[in-house]
C-alpha cells in the first residue's frame, strides 16, 4: 500500500512538473516576424514589410562588426557583433506607412529599406 501510494505521488509530482508555466511565456506577437541576414558584401532582403508593432532580427553571418544605422542617423543605431543577432522593434505607434532606409557604416554599400505599415 505504501509502495503504491508513493508511485501516486511521484506520478503527481511529475505530472505538475509539466505544467505550462505563463509567467515565461514569449507569446508568437512578441517574436521577430523578419530575418535580415548581414553578409560579407550583402544585406538580405533588402527591403523589409512590417505592420505596426513587428520586429526585425538582423543577423549577423560575418566574422566582423557590422554598424547599421537609420539613414536619418536618429531612429536607429544598431551594433552587430560578429556572428551574432540583434532584435530591433520601433517603439512608436504609427497611423501612415513610413520608410526606414538603412546602412552599414563600415560598409557604406551596404543598404537596406524597413517599411512599417499601420
Amino acid at each position: 500500500m505504501k509502495r503504491l501510494l508513493f508511485l501516486v505521488v511521484v506520478a503527481a509530482g511529475f505530472m505538475a512538473g509539466c505544467g505550462k508555466d505563463e509567467s515565461n511565456n514569449v507569446g508568437g506577437g512578441n517574436l521577430p516576424a523578419k530575418y535580415i541576414f548581414v553578409e560579407d558584401s550583402t544585406i538580405t532582403p533588402i527591403e523589409v514589410n512590417l505592420v505596426n508593432g513587428g520586429a526585425v532580427q538582423f543577423v549577423n553571418r560575418t566574422a566582423v562588426t557590422h554598424t547599421l544605422i537609420s539613414n536619418d542617423s536618429t531612429t536607429f543605431h544598431i551594433v552587430l557583433p560578429p556572428l551574432m543577432s540583434v532584435y530591433y522593434r520601433p517603439d512608436t505607434v504609427i497611423n501612415t506607412t513610413i520608410s526606414l532606409p538603412y546602412h552599414c557604416v563600415e560598409h557604406p554599400i551596404q543598404q537596406g529599406l524597413i517599411t512599417i505599415q499601420p
